[in-house]
């Protein structure tokens, strides 16, 4: 505030503060020259304002936040006019929560609650007895532990979360949206209130899914048929682990994007749980998710390829050398009974920021559809593609799975002579001039030879020179994505072909089919 303490304290005394006010006052003063003095060691402030903190809280308020809040004389809410007493008692606890909510923590959500949420027992019990929300709590015990499976999987439930999880999902997803105020904040409060009704009454709900990436930045939001792309603000940063969080360049450059759908969740089933995890026999986890195992792998398939949807439509999007590639960071189901949020933080090779062109960011939005057409059906050539773009420390590596790539999006069941069939055939899609096809073909031969010997032993790998390998690696990842760009865009009907290698050989021209 630019007092110096001096003065501070002469301004203390001459305010009519309570001694306990101002005890509270100089504690929050003293923990923040802490923190300023912790900025200058390290950058992570806010873990060790997590760290350190919270062991001198009061055991009735589990966050330091609070314990200053109430020496200070506690809160003071406006009033309302809720005549629901279930909306009312949601109110309150985001409006006590919200600021709270604001320090970062880069931890998980569990712990977020455990940390930030001073629980009220009256509001659980008053969730318990409310007949639109006691299907929840199958035992009349606060803490009580149970069974629950939906959709996207099972995990153990804990009804006495279930208000501050309301108020929890809430500030995620408009953090998340980049909505900072605090009018946002509690729309999404009463809007998840509602969802955990309908879920508690044993309906199916629509919920927003977010799949965040890194690496790649977008100039503006990109709408599709079945969501929509948008930078990542820079509010979502904190809500998950520092490690996933997005390069910033030096001009505020953010490269992160968050691709927002929707999923249908309901309570599948319920169960009491009281293992003894001393046993091996009669887990009621088990017995509960066995049923339903069906659902919940169709319903990760779905995640996933939504995930590798956007991943192909980015690199198809970004035509250059080497290939843009979209890093996936994390993946939150808005799900107000249960922690359903995985991140990804591990990346052997780490790809280099890319920043979309207003061209490229516009074209975005055509390769997430002509991708999604055709979900599953490219299953192994996109992870192939993906996984040299981000998962191989070693350019041998990546190469190898971009020519696995090719094999996969070429091959067929038949037989014949594999590497003419497959590389004659990407030069006639890519050329049409007869002497650049057979100048095309042998270097694609050459390629594919490379990677037989390679993989076979014929040729030792530490003799590969490392500049010659990862030129090789660029190209073959080049040649790939610009066959998915002329087959999706010009002959999606052959994508689908087990003898298209064939058939493009076959022509010497290939009619161009009408855009669908």
């Amino acid at each position: 505030m630019g007092i110096d303490e001096t003065n501070a304290t002469s301004r203390l005394d001459a305010e009519n503060f309570t001694h306990q006010q101002i005890t509270a006052i100089e504690s929050i003063h003293t923990w923040l020259k802490r923190l300023r003095i912790h900025f200058a060691a390290s950058d992570d402030a806010a873990l060790h304002y997590e760290s350190n903190l919270k062991r001198n809280s009061s055991s009735v308020y589990p966050h330091p936040f609070h314990a200053f809040r109430n020496q200070c004389g506690g809160l003071s809410e406006s009033s309302s006019h809720e005549t629901d007493p279930v909306r009312a008692a949601i109110r309150s606890i985001a409006i006590q929560n919200y600021p709270g909510l604001l320090i970062e923590t880069h931890q998980n959500q569990r712990d977020l609650i455990r940390g930030s949420f001073h629980r009220n027992e009256a509001v659980v019990r008053l969730f318990r007895e409310h007949p639109d929300f006691s299907s929840l709590f199958l035992s009349t015990e606060i803490l009580a532990r149970s069974v629950l499976i939906v959709p996207t999987g099972g995990r153990l439930f804990q009804p006495d979360i279930v208000p501050d999880w309301i108020v929890l999902t809430a500030f995620m997803v408009s953090r998340i949206r980049g909505q900072q105020n605090f009018g946002g904040y509690l729309e999404q409060v009463f809007h998840f209130l509602e969802v955990t009704r309908q879920l508690a009454s044993g309906k199916s709900v629509t919920v927003p899914v977010f799949h965040a990436f890194r690496q790649i930045g977008l100039p503006n939001s990109v709408k599709t048929k079945d969501g929509e792309l948008r930078p990542m603000p820079q509010s979502a940063f904190g809500l998950f682990p520092k490690e996933t969080w997005p390069h910033k360049s030096s001009d505020g450059k953010v490269f992160g994007i968050v691709y927002e759908t929707a999923i249908q969740i309901s309570v599948l089933a319920q169960a009491k749980y009281d293992y003894d995890w001393g046993s091996d026999d009669n887990d009621p986890f088990e017995e509960a998710i066995r049923p339903h195992r069906t659902k919940i792998k169709k319903t990760e398939i779905k995640l996933n390829r939504e995930q590798q949807t956007i991943e192909s439509a980015v690199s198809l999007a970004g035509d250059r050398s080497p290939a843009v590639a979209a890093l996936s960071a994390w993946r939150y189901v808005a799900n107000p009974l249960q922690m359903d949020i995985v991140w990804r933080t591990a990346s052997r090779s780490l790809p280099s920021p890319h920043w979309l062109t207003e061209s490229e960011a516009k074209h975005l939005g055509f390769w997430i559809k002509k991708a999604k057409r055709f979900e599953g059906r490219l299953g192994i050539a996109q992870r192939r593609i993906q996984s040299a773009l981000v998962n191989r420390n070693q350019p041998i590596d990546a190469f190898v799975d971009a020519i696995i790539a090719w094999d996969n999006l070429f091959g067929s069941k038949s037989g014949g002579e594999i590497r003419f069939r497959i590389s004659m055939a990407i030069a006639c899609l890519l050329e049409t001039d007869p002497n650049k096809r057979l100048e095309l073909q042998k270097e694609f031969q050459s390629l594919f030879d490379l990677r037989s010997d390679l993989v076979h032993g014929s040729k030792d790998t530490d003799a590969v020179e490392w500049p010659e390998i990862n030129k090789k690696k660029e190209r073959s990842i080049e040649v790939i994505l610009e066959c998915l760009r002329v087959l999706l865009r010009d002959h999606p009907s052959l994508l689908t072909d087990p003898d298209k290698a064939r058939k493009i050989i076959a022509g010497s021209t290939i009619a161009t089919e009408q855009s669908d």
